[in-house]
């Protein structure tokens, strides 16, 4: 069985995390995915304006359906 792991802010949600997760998606089809979310807490520290976890999450949770 695969195991795919991958993480990140995902805000924006951007081509290349697109690109990402779709790779990940692909290999992992038939076995488990793995998306690490970055807290709320931990982006506090960013430069920029990052959106809440709850939407970052509905964001990456819907991109990732729409690959099934």
């Amino acid at each position: 069985m695969a195991r795919t792991a991958v993480g990140g802010t995902f805000d924006p949600l951007h081509a290349g995390h697109r690109a990402l997760l779709a790779k990940a998606c692909e290999l992992s089809r038939g076995g488990e995915l793995l998306v690490g979310l970055t807290s709320n807490e931990m982006v506090r520290n960013k430069f920029h304006d990052v959106a809440d976890y709850d939407q970052r999450f509905e964001d990456v949770l819907g991109f990732i359906r729409s690959q099934e």
